[in-house]
């Protein structure tokens, strides 16, 4: 599959995922730039980019730029990178839960996810902790529920690290 090709199936299923969670079942306006890993930090957190690379079994390069996806559909936004986008390709549906399922049961709770190798950073809304109450809960346990990753590594009080192994 070509660099463009993989692209595009990424941004289509992250779409028809984050439309599923929209009560209209709007189609999300989707815009993808490339970033570079300095300015992805500055939207994630540098610490947090930080500890989701070292998991990675190859790291990226100074100078590489990354594909950064913004779904937006009402009020909800998501949005995610994806380093080394034909690696993740690879183990969607396997080690990593589906793109469509990612979009879907985060829209609403993540605001940012980078996906990189085996582990995805998820940075949760400031809207979402936020609010109180069964909605934002329910979403939480689903996300938990459905992704099962074999650990779960807390950054802050908005960020964490899922991974998921091999042997799953």
């Amino acid at each position: 599959m070509s660099d463009r090709n993989g692209l595009d199936y990424i941004v289509n299923r992250l779409s028809s995922g984050f439309r599923l969670a929209d009560e209209e079942r709007r189609r999300p306006t989707v815009a993808t730039k490339f970033v570079s890993l300095q300015v992805l930090a500055k939207e994630v957190g540098q610490e947090a980019l930080g500890q989701l690379i070292e998991l990675m079994e190859s790291g990226p390069q100074e100078g590489d730029e990354f594909p950064l996806i913004s779904l937006r559909a009402g009020d909800r936004s998501l949005s995610v990178a994806v380093i080394n986008p034909e690696d993740a390709i690879d183990v969607e549906g396997g080690i990593l839960p589906f793109f469509e399922d990612l979009a879907r049961l985060s829209a609403g709770l993540a605001q940012y996810i980078v996906l990189a190798g085996q582990s995805a950073l998820f940075v949760f809304s400031q809207e979402a902790l936020e609010k109180t109450g069964k909605e934002v809960l329910q979403s939480a346990v689903r996300l938990g529920a459905y992704l099962r990753p074999q650990s779960v590594e807390f950054i802050d009080e908005r960020r964490c690290i899922l991974t998921w192994y091999e042997d799953n």
